[in-house]
C-alpha cells in the first residue's frame, strides 16, 4: 500500500507549531471578514442603484465569503481545542476605511474590490506555505481551496469591469461621434 495518503492528526502537531496555525486562521479569518465587509458596502451601493448590474455577483460573493469564514473558524477552533493555549479569533484593528468614498466611480468601486481580492490572495498563498511548513495537509488544503476560489472570484470581477469600461468607452465614442 505505497500509494496510501496518511493526514497527520491534530494530538501529532508541536502546541508550537498549532499556535502558528491557530494564528494564520486567525489572519486568514481576519482578511475572509474584511473582503466580506467590502463586499457588503458595495452589495448595499449596487441595490442602491450605483452598481446594479453587480448586485447578484456582490450577494453571491458575499454569501461564499461567509462560508470561509466558517470553514476558518472551524479549522481555528479544531486545533485551538488540542492547543495548551485557548483559541483566539482576532480581527481588532482590520476595519479601517470601510465605508465607501462617495466620490467613488462604480468602476473604482469594483477596482477597488479587485485589489482587495489580489492582496487576499497574497495572503492566503502565504498561510498555505505556512501550512505546508507546518505539515498540516488539512489547514494546507483549506488555504488552497479558498484562493483557487478566491481567485476564480476575482478574474470574474476583473472580466465584469472590463466589460463595463469596454462599453462605457465605447458609449462615450458614439455620443462624440454623434455630436
Amino acid at each position: 500500500m505505497a500509494n496510501q495518503v496518511s493526514f497527520t492528526r491534530h494530538h501529532e502537531l508541536s502546541v508550537g507549531t498549532k499556535s502558528k496555525l491557530v494564528d494564520g486562521l486567525n489572519t486568514a479569518l481576519a482578511h475572509t471578514l474584511e473582503t466580506q465587509t467590502e463586499i457588503e458596502i458595495a452589495y448595499r451601493h449596487a441595490r442602491e442603484g450605483k452598481l446594479v448590474p453587480y448586485a447578484p455577483l456582490f450577494e453571491y460573493l458575499q454569501e461564499r465569503l461567509g462560508r470561509w469564514a466558517e470553514r476558518l473558524a472551524d479549522r481555528a477552533s479544531a486545533l485551538g481545542s488540542y492547543s495548551a493555549e485557548p483559541m483566539r479569533i482576532d480581527a481588532s484593528g482590520r476595519f479601517a476605511e470601510v465605508e465607501a468614498d462617495p466620490a467613488q466611480s462604480p468602476y473604482e468601486r469594483v477596482a477597488h474590490i479587485i485589489d482587495r481580492y489580489a492582496g487576499y490572495c497574497r495572503v492566503l498563498r502565504k498561510l498555505t506555505e505556512q501550512a505546508m511548513a507546518s505539515r498540516d495537509p488539512r489547514t494546507e488544503w483549506l488555504y488552497a481551496e479558498i484562493v483557487r476560489c478566491a481567485e476564480l472570484d476575482m478574474w470574474t470581477l476583473q472580466d465584469h469591469l472590463r466589460f463595463q469600461v469596454v462599453c462605457a468607452s465605447r458609449l462615450a465614442a458614439n455620443d462624440k461621434s454623434a455630436k
